[in-house]
């Protein structure tokens, strides 16, 4: 029997115009470039999955320094509309 395969979500852009055909791929997490109204795309994901991401990679993580990034996590795991963090 085969194994049984994990996937997981990713979009580099603005995905907010495809909310239902992302969600309809059943995936197990979700996972969003900073091109993202993370809001918006919290409003709309499975309440059961992981929704993450709306980080820029290159400004936050290879250029930001530690109290730049510490600050970005702060507001990222705040986002009022995440069900994980409330």
């Amino acid at each position: 029997m085969p194994a049984a395969i994990t996937v997981i979500y990713h979009n580099c852009g603005n995905a907010t115009m495809m909310t239902d055909s992302i969600v309809a791929t059943s995936a197990a997490a979700f996972h969003f470039s900073n091109g993202v109204d993370m809001e918006e795309m919290l409003r709309k994901m499975p309440k059961d999955k992981p929704v993450m991401g709306n980080v820029d990679p290159a400004g936050h993580f290879r250029n930001g320094s530690p109290e730049f990034k510490r600050n970005t996590f702060n507001v990222c795991v705040g986002t009022p509309v995440s069900p994980f963090f409330n």
